[in-house]
């Protein structure tokens, strides 16, 4: 019976995500009644959100999102909880909700850079096949490249740790009070150290710190010919730079707000 359970699960979940995603879509949802633990049900999660992004259906992502996090042992699979936080980001993101996005993307690098996820890691490789060779390694490797290696090699086709880095800041600037951005930004050590992946961006935030402004909206300034290409942020930079510039440049208490589903 577990062998046919498998070999129908497998059956429906073919290599067919970046083609045809709605199909793919349709498949990984089949999927749901063949799941017999914890692992399949969070490997169908991430396909379904997977596929969902790649078709633009956001609340099958927030969905899934949740179902994902609620399965037994999730919460102890770093890789998991990152590329769950990177889709959740990108679906809001995509809907516009600026602050939750800035918030999911500094999740994902958070669970990289924090040392005490690499224990939780190796309780539950055997049970995920989570490859801790790529995992940091809080005493002697405590550096970025090696913490986003993993995710950068394993969901490159999604979204690259750089492009997790750079939303983050750009979101944050943009829909971030003064405090939160000095909180989760500014005094975010494991923030600051995935940006080194990012030396441009990484250069808004540093003289954002040290109070230097104008060097600090000219470095976010260079940044907008390449941003305009880019396929996830193109349609918001124009509000993200407007409240982006006034996050580095306007007084304490003077922050515009976004506006909100109910100004419609």
């Amino acid at each position: 019976m577990l062998m046919m359970l498998k070999a129908l699960r497998m059956a429906s979940s073919g290599p067919h995500t970046a083609l045809f995603p709605q199909n793919a879509l349709r498949n990984y949802l089949r999927t749901r009644d063949y799941c017999t633990s914890p692992k399949h049900i969070a490997h169908m999660c991430l396909q379904v959100m997977r596929c969902a992004n790649e078709s633009n259906i956001n609340t099958h992502v927030l969905t899934y999102a949740s179902r994902a996090r609620q399965t037994p042992g999730a919460a102890d699979d770093v890789l998991l909880m990152a590329k769950t936080n990177a889709l959740v980001g990108l679906a809001h993101l995509k809907a516009g909700k600026y602050a939750e996005a800035a918030s999911s993307f500094l999740k994902v690098c958070a669970a990289y850079s924090n040392g005490a996820c690499t224990a939780h890691a190796v309780s539950v490789a055997g049970k995920y096949s989570v490859d801790l060779s790529s995992l940091i390694n809080p005493f002697t490797d405590y550096h970025v490249p090696q913490v986003s290696s993993e995710l950068g090699s394993s969901f490159d086709d999604v979204i690259a740790p750089q492009e997790i880095a750079t939303y983050g800041v750009l979101l944050a600037l943009a829909s971030f009070s003064r405090k939160q951005l000095r909180t989760d930004l500014v005094d975010n050590t494991a923030f600051r150290e995935f940006l080194e992946t990012v030396p441009e961006v990484r250069e808004v935030v540093q003289e954002f710190y040290k109070a230097r402004y104008a060097l600090s909206l000219a470095a976010l300034q260079r940044l907008r010919p390449a941003l305009l290409m880019d396929m996830h942020l193109h349609e918001h930079i124009d509000t993200l730079y407007t409240y982006g510039t006034c996050g580095i440049a306007c007084p304490l208490g003077t922050l515009p707000t976004l506006p909100s589903d109910d100004d419609d």
